[in-house]
């Protein structure tokens, strides 16, 4: 029976169990492969898939190949290991299928854990093909058309289906593979020094019309041959892109097949295409005989009106036909035809043997060059213009310049014409006018100096679309520069012409004010500070003196941010420092005014002891810069502070109430010590 591309697949019984813990299952006999041909050294390969969730180790794998007089079995075990859900091609080994007949072959895996036995086995069955001897022919006619093929994503396509006339070869366009195989699977011969292999094909486009196909570097129709059983099939011929003549008929190609006199071969077609789903390949007529030699001369063109004389190589007792392709109208029947227009002659030559075989010459008629000057252009004043012209063979631009393609400066709008000669000294004119377009002329706005690292912004004007240092492209360009530097700007009109500019920019530096470092005041105390000599000041309270005294009114016991910022040649910069006031006349140590602190040094828990005290008492913790870590309030004698975290080193307790201010350096050790 022959099945149509799309028919419907039927899936059933399908079941959904829990995965088990170990489940090994073979999903495919890859090799030997159904048909084969015979031969006494077949590779046994299966395909083992790992269905459980855990990896399988060490899996034992058998291949039992019988017939209906013998057994073979080749076994191995697969170290390698197979995590789940993954599948590996094993080879188990060789087997011995010289003997043409019918095999079943079982495959089995058995892993020891492995609970899941219904699927531990596959089974399947192979034909060994009897070498076939000379001539052979695949017209791939009748249910039985591919018994001794092996196909990949190709099928037999019938007549009509895609306007092939006869049962064909064809790939499927259901596959969304780049590649479909078509391998025959008996030997053949053994072959002589005449032997031919032929065959028709045609590549046409995929749907209707189903017009003729131009090959592109991707797609090829490959002919492969071996000698040793299919075990590696070597590339014999290939039609391809350098090669192909496009045509929605079939068209007949002859391979001799000297190199393998003696011998007796196998031969397959592969076909590639990035887009195989939108070609149809068909294929027909293979032949493998001793075909009558044939050359029906080479393709020739000549002027119209010229009559052509077609003459075919002589060959003893044999017939000729000479039929136009184009009208399928008989021209000759002898050796010599004449052909009175043009088009594909196909010469059948036919031996004693009634063995036939196909060459095809093409003739054509000169036409008057179809002589094209190109679309008018449009060029940026000042700009070169590329006059290319095409459709003859030699041009003269302009009645004087022999040269194409032609550079011409392009100052004004101007007309330009082209004499083309075909190699029949056949003449024809065009004529291009292009267009000069007005460039741009962009400018850059923006300071010719900047301070260090300061953000301007530089403005361009004159142009439709800007590109700043070649990266960015904007209006405006914003940036800050460390060093002096040149911005570019190119320019861009809406006729895509350019002007460019640039603008060097000098960077200024900064002032560098001083104030010193942090310090620590008696409150009592005054300090004067000044950043240096510079143009103009704005201190943090808003003053713009050049020196300025600081002391604790309006602060008090705390700490002053004081900063100022400074401007020198129109840049400016900032400093600052923090003045911490202390009240020095009531600090006195802890042990003259009876406040004990223990223990010191201490390693997780301090204890501040107050005799006494029944007023207000803020106890603070700071480290050795003065940074606060811990503070605390209290009304009593006794303050304990948790210090578990703190690293090792010196700290200092500070007590004050309203009649005590009192500061005890104390020293951390390592804690459970």
């Amino acid at each position: 029976k022959y099945y149509q591309e799309g028919d419907n697949v039927f899936v059933d019984d399908v079941e959904i169990n829990e995965i088990p813990r170990y489940d090994a299952c073979i999903t495919k006999i890859i090799s030997p492969f159904n048909p084969v041909c015979a031969d006494s050294f077949v590779p046994a390969v299966v395909k083992v898939r790992n269905l459980g969730s855990d990896t399988l180790r060490m899996t034992p794998v058998s291949l039992r190949i019988k017939s209906f007089s013998s057994q073979q079995i080749v076994s191995d075990t697969v170290k390698t290991p197979i995590p789940p859900g993954a599948s590996i091609n094993v080879a188990i080994g060789k087997v011995n299928l010289s003997s043409p007949g019918k095999y079943e072959m079982t495959a089995i895996v058995r892993h020891q854990a492995d609970t899941s036995l219904g699927n531990d086995s596959l089974v399947d069955y192979l034909t060994v093909n009897q070498p076939i001897s000379l001539p052979v022919t695949e017209n791939f006619e009748g249910p039985d058309s591919l018994k001794n093929w092996k196909i990949s994503n190709m099928w037999v396509s019938y007549p009509g289906h895609h306007d092939v006339v006869s049962y064909s070869l064809s790939n499927s366009i259901w596959t969304q593979d780049s590649v479909a195989t078509a391998i025959f699977a008996s030997l053949i011969g053994p072959l002589t020094s005449k032997t031919y292999l032929s065959f028709d094909y045609r590549i046409v486009s995929n749907p209707y019309p189903f017009s003729a196909r131009v090959l592109t570097a991707k797609d090829s129709l490959k002919v492969l041959i071996t000698d040793d059983c299919n075990r590696e099939l070597q590339s014999f011929f290939v039609i391809d892109s350098t090669n192909h003549q496009a045509s929605s008929v079939m068209r007949r190609v002859v391979l001799p097949l000297k190199k393998f006199d003696g011998k007796r071969i196998s031969f397959a077609f592969r076909l590639a295409s990035d887009s195989l789903n939108m070609n149809y390949i068909d294929i027909d007529s293979v032949v493998i005989a001793e075909l009558p030699d044939i050359d029906a001369g080479k393709d020739t063109t000549v002027c119209p009106g010229t009559p052509v004389w077609l003459t075919a190589r002589p060959c003893t007792a044999c017939s000729y036909r000479w039929v136009r392709l184009e009208d399928g109208k008989t021209v000759s029947d002898s050796i010599r035809a004449l052909a009175l227009t043009d088009g594909n002659y196909v010469l059948k030559v036919t031996d004693s043997a009634g063995w036939s075989n196909l060459d095809t010459v093409r003739v054509s008629y000169f036409q008057l060059p179809e002589v094209n000057a190109g679309k008018d252009k449009y060029v940026c004043t000042g700009d070169t213009a590329i006059l290319m012209a095409s459709g003859a063979e030699e041009y003269v631009w302009d009645g004087w310049f022999a040269s194409n393609p032609l550079k011409i400066k392009v100052f004004a709008n101007d007309f330009h014409f082209v004499k083309g000669t075909s190699r029949e000294d056949c003449v024809a004119y065009d004529t291009v006018f292009v267009y000069a377009l007005k460039r741009p002329q962009v400018e850059i706005t923006g300071p010719d100096s900047v301070c260090y690292a300061e953000e301007n912004t530089f403005y361009a004007s004159g142009a439709d679309t800007y590109y700043w240092n070649s990266i960015f492209s904007a209006e405006t360009y914003t940036t800050g520069f460390k060093n002096d530097t040149v911005i570019r700007l190119l320019g861009f009109n809406q006729f895509g012409c350019s002007d460019s500019t640039s603008k060097a920019v000098r960077v200024k530096s900064l002032p560098m004010p001083h104030l010193g470092n942090d310090t620590v005041l008696c409150a009592d105390k005054k300090i004067t500070l000044s950043p240096g000599n510079f143009q103009s000041y704005l201190w943090h309270d808003q003053s713009s003196v050049a020196v300025k005294t600081f002391d604790s009114s309006g602060t008090g016991l705390d700490t002053l941010l004081v900063w100022v910022k400074v401007w020198q040649n129109g840049c400016s910069n900032t400093d600052s420092l923090r003045i911490i006031f202390k009240n020095c006349s009531s600090m006195a140590e802890a042990d003259k005014l009876k406040c004990f602190i223990s223990p010191n040094p201490f390693s997780a828990d301090l204890n501040v002891l107050i005799p006494g005290n029944t007023l207000k008492t803020t106890v603070n913790l700071y480290d050795g810069k003065g940074v606060l870590l811990k503070s605390t309030v209290t009304y009593g004698n006794i303050v304990q502070l948790n210090t578990s975290g703190l690293p090792e080193g010196f700290y200092c307790i500070a007590v004050r109430n309203d009649k005590v201010f009192f500061i005890q350096k104390v020293l951390k050790i390592k804690e459970n010590d």
